[in-house]
């Protein structure tokens, strides 16, 4: 399972995103995968699965784009709704990824155009966490703060 899928999975099982009510995906890969839904579709599968959402008991299926553009949305068990997007058009190389999980308690945001691709709004902000000065940095150090009381370099 990619880092990011399991990222989200372990926050759902450890329940930090309180009670999940809505899931979104999208992917959009290069035309060159082609023939690839099934595997996309099973990696899905396992994803939800993982989450704990195996039940579906709505869903709707569009299709666009002589069937390589998918538009899914549906509810699980448990009144989840999903939406799932996929495009397999894409004329650039790479990839991009969206995931969004929405719970009571948290979200989950992943976004692989974005320079910050993970987001959450329950994992708390850590502090920096400073290592001790060590005598071997010392001239290292000093060089470098000698020219910040100098104003640095003229």
């Amino acid at each position: 399972m990619k880092l990011e899928d399991k990222a989200c999975v372990d926050l759902v099982k450890e329940k930090k995103l309180g009670k999940v009510s809505f899931v979104r995906y999208s992917l959009s890969l290069n035309k060159q995968h082609d023939g690839k839904l099934d595997m996309i579709l099973s990696e899905l599968y396992t994803w939800f699965e993982e989450m704990g959402m195996k039940e579906v008991k709505e869903l709707s299926v569009s299709l666009g784009k002589g069937r390589q553009v998918l538009l899914v949305t549906g509810q699980f068990e448990g009144a989840i709704l999903f939406n799932i997007f996929i495009n397999l058009t894409q004329t650039t190389d790479g990839f991009v990824k969206k995931l969004e999980v929405a719970g009571t308690d948290g979200l989950y945001v992943f976004n692989s155009e974005s320079e910050e691709a993970f987001v959450s709004s329950c994992i708390p902000k850590k502090d920096y966490e400073f290592e001790e000065v060590t005598a071997k940095s010392q001239t290292w150090r000093e060089s470098i703060l000698s020219q910040v009381v100098k104003g640095g370099n003229s």
